[in-house]
């Protein structure tokens, strides 16, 4: 009988000449189970042109050579090699590597290994017998494997460890299914401390322990109390204790628990769709749950722990990650990376097509570096009526649609070496061919596109968002020099088609006699040449009409010029009444990219919007944004210029009279430590080395006396500064565009011409 299951935790020894795999996770029943395999020998593989090369240093009985089913990306044969000693084919590859022999999958981790070669990626089928175990509810030993697409529920604590000078004094466990069952402890004694903490994880027994900074933060400074006081760290579901990674990551240390998932709640709030001040749960969880997380005290322990378990509810946080690690195949902990999730989907249905992946660095080109987004000419001024269309997830649009992918350019760099057919490759804007039977990119993203498509008709926002940012990872992923499928040409076919298709339609909407005043990486922003008023139903059917046309005509585009049918959808995004770009300063005659405001058609009205301005940047003060924001409202509803100056004056006579002191702090975060400027010294440096302590963030004002912080401002505060800094720029960018003078608002200057 076979048992839906996830797995939790997997890893490899080597024991008694053998190669050990060990998968920890859960039943669907929700009991937990172990499972052992010792029949799997780790292996890599070697091309055939090699073969003679390669013979004279794997002779004995240490290694198996066996020709391969599987082939290299570019048609050549190859051969495997396997040992159930995994450090011994690790000594062979980089023998190999020092003779400048090519490898294939000599780099993957054995589990993982594994994994693949079962078909399997998070959830799976086990069949066969098992018995009761310690550490968990059920061994398997030897069973047989199957992929599947179970879907269970995982246990979750959450953790908060408060230390005093290293040493513990509280902790509290939090369940996040069960509201009424927390544990908490508070004690001098540190020794029955520890215990307790022991007893209470071990009988709560989660699969996923979360906790604010996880690693640096409860685990490691937990495992060296634990040490000091010779009490075992065995807190997982085998016999064996905690451990630490030999690598690191992203230079630090990381704890293992086996058969637990530890995560971040800090890493994975970086996850979400939200972006906070500070990433901080001071700061966060005031404006999540509007409460305040206490101070890191014994007697706040508790709350502290439920505050982030409430926060890790409220976000889905664990939730997000079951997702993705579903999709991706990789464990609670390993699926957030971009480039480990691309290489374990890609690899997967690279040996369904009975092909091998290249060990990193192998067979892989990054010379050609590639562009960012098109950005086009942007026109500075105040415009009416502009529809912005956007095209619908333009990178993996672009992907599927020109068949853009490793294996594909592989196989068309072999055609074009043969001499072969051309009408079999597909080539591109820039020059670049990819073989036209379509590839496993392609392939990949069309099943995300649809499991998005029935997530957003179910209503499912949380599987909607993880599939968006897992398809948009993978462009940025074959760019990237840690990735083994990544190629120049590749990544570079991607930007530059988009180049390529945002021109075309700009060219498309001119023929049309409309004026396109800006566009950016996707989006194109167009003045019709409507002067009337237009309600928003008239606005949304022209918007529409538009956006079919321009579909169609670009459909039709791709398949007469490069014979492929088009996934490109460019969407009517929104209407804009009123719309304002910016001149860049210093030069009134050129608009500035990424920065505009405008006044957006609602079904309800219009409502303001900002993008890149001052009003929406934390480097300027409270005073400049809201300054800006009023005066944009002021100017998108036509008010006199008279009003407008007599508004700005009065607000310099408040500045200087002391009534808004409150609004003039600036922040702005130390990028590295106080001692480190030396060539130069910011403002926000010198109030820095006013205070006691460094923060990361400084919240400063200028004084007469120069940056002081704003806890201990000594000084005169300096009003002009603020008047030439923060009021007189951003009076004078819209005065540029409006009837109204700066000189007359600001230096109560009035013009005589």
């Amino acid at each position: 009988m076979s048992s839906p299951a996830y797995i939790i935790h997997s890893f490899s020894r080597f024991h008694k000449g053998r190669c050990m795999i060990y998968l920890i996770g859960k039943l669907q029943n929700g009991e937990s189970f172990g499972l052992i395999d010792s029949r799997f020998s780790p292996f890599f593989h070697i091309r055939s042109s090699d073969l003679e090369k390669v013979r004279p240093l794997i002779s004995g009985t240490q290694f198996h050579l066996k020709e391969s089913s599987r082939r290299c990306m570019d048609d050549e044969a190859s051969w495997r090699i396997a040992s159930p000693d995994k450090r011994r084919l690790d000594e062979l590859a980089h023998k190999l590597k020092k003779q400048k022999i090519r490898t294939y999958e000599a780099d993957i981790k054995v589990d993982l290994q594994y994994l693949m070669e079962q078909g399997v990626r998070s959830s799976c089928q086990i069949s066969g017998t098992w018995t009761k175990g310690h550490g968990v509810d059920r061994i398997y030993t030897n069973p047989q494997l199957n992929p599947s697409d179970a879907k269970l529920t995982l246990s979750t604590v959450i953790l908060d460890l408060i230390f005093n000078d290293k040493i513990l004094t509280a902790y509290s466990l939090s369940h996040l299914d069960q509201s009424d069952e927390k544990r908490h402890d508070a004690s001098e004694d540190e020794y029955t401390l520890l215990i307790n903490f022991k007893a209470s994880l071990l009988q709560i027994d989660p699969d996923v322990i979360c906790a604010w900074e996880v690693q640096e933060k409860v685990f490691l400074p937990l495992q060296e109390r634990f040490k000091f006081h010779g009490i075992s760290f065995d807190l997982g579901r085998s016999r064996k204790g905690q451990w630490f990674l030999d690598r690191q990551y992203r230079g630090r240390e990381l704890s293992v628990i086996q058969g637990r998932q530890l995560l971040d709640i800090k890493e994975l709030m970086n996850h979400t769709w939200e972006r906070y001040e500070e990433p901080t749960p001071e700061c966060i969880i005031p404006e999540v749950l509007n409460e305040d997380f206490p101070s890191p005290q014994a007697y706040h322990s508790a709350q502290r722990a439920h505050l982030l378990a409430q926060l890790v509810k409220t976000k889905n946080l664990v939730d997000l990650s079951l997702r993705r690690s579903l999709l991706t195949g990789l464990s609670l902990e390993r699926c957030w990376g971009s480039i480990a999730s691309f290489e374990y989907l890609y690899i997967m249905e690279l040996h369904k097509k009975n092909y091998l992946a290249p060990t990193l660095g192998v067979d892989r080109s990054l010379r050609d570096s590639h562009p960012g987004g098109l950005v086009m000419k942007p026109h500075a001024g105040i415009h009416k009526n502009i529809f912005v269309f956007d095209f619908k997830s333009l990178y993996p649009s672009i992907i599927r649609s020109f068949n853009i992918d490793p294996l594909a350019y592989a196989q068309a760099q072999k055609i074009l070496k043969n001499e072969g057919p051309s009408d079999c490759l597909i080539r591109l804007p820039n020059g670049v061919s990819f073989q036209r039977q379509h590839s496993i990119l392609p392939q990949t993203l069309e099943r995300f596109f649809a499991s998005r498509q029935a997530a957003k008709d179910d209503g499912d926002e949380l599987a909607s968002f993880v599939c968006k940012i897992l398809m948009n990872s993978f462009f940025g992923v074959l760019g990237t020099s840690g990735c083994r499928f990544a190629q120049g040409p590749v990544v570079s076919s991607v930007s530059q088609t988009s180049h390529y298709l945002l021109r075309w339609v700009r060219s498309l909407l001119e023929d049309m006699n409309h004026k396109v005043l800006y566009g950016d990486t996707d989006s194109l922003f167009v003045d019709l040449g409507i002067s009337q008023e237009l309600s928003f139903d008239e606005a949304q059917k022209i918007g529409s009409d538009l956006h079919h046309q321009i579909n169609q005509k670009l459909a039709q585009h791709l398949k007469n010029d490069f014979g492929i049918e088009s996934c490109l959808d460019l969407e009517f995004e929104k209407f804009y009444p009123t719309f304002f770009q910016p001149s860049m300063r210093g030069d009134d005659s050129k608009g500035r990219a990424k920065s505009y405001a405008a006044l957006k058609s609602t079904p309800k009205g219009n409502e303001l919007e900002i993008v890149g301005l001052e009003a929406v940047r934390r480097d300027w003060t409270e005073l400049a944004r809201q300054l800006q924001s009023d005066l944009l409202e002021k100017i998108f509803n036509q008010e006199s210029a008279d009003s407008i100056e007599t508004f700005i004056q009065e607000l310099i006579n408040d500045l200087n009279q002391g009534s808004l002191d409150h609004l003039l702090t600036y922040r702005k975060r130390l990028t590295k430590p106080l001692e480190s400027y030396t060539r130069t010294t910011p403002p926000h440096v010198k109030a820095a080395r006013l205070l006691k302590t460094s923060p990361r963030i400084v919240f400063y004002l200028m004084t007469q006396e120069g940056p002081q912080p704003q806890s201990q401002i000594t000084s005169t505060i300096d009003y002009q500064h603020y008047i030439d800094k923060q009021i007189s720029p951003i009076v004078k960018t819209l005065s540029q565009h409006y009837d109204f003078s700066w000189k007359a608002a600001v230096l109560n200057q009035q013009d005589l011409f």
